[in-house]
């Protein structure tokens, strides 16, 4: 969840990626709390968790593969 809301708050990747990362998150902590809880949630929101975290970090790695960050960008904005 961390992770997605650096990403949200960054200038150098999508904020949908980070929006994603954080629904992600948020969702494996809910179903972390409810296992905790003995309250488990069943194969269905567990496998939508999995999937919307997937769906996330998978749309992270496609972007950082194709698209990459600028490092002149990067630079000028550590210089500044």
């Amino acid at each position: 969840m961390l992770v997605g809301v650096l990403i949200l708050r960054s200038t150098f990747l999508p904020h949908a990626i980070g929006a994603l990362m954080s629904l992600g998150g948020l969702g494996y902590i809910v179903q972390t709390l409810a296992g905790f809880a003995g309250a488990p949630l069943g194969p269905v929101p567990a496998g939508a968790v999995t999937a919307l975290g997937g769906i996330g970090e998978g749309a992270l790695l496609v972007w950082l593969i194709v698209r990459g960050v600028d490092a002149e960008r990067w630079l000028a904005s550590a210089k500044a």
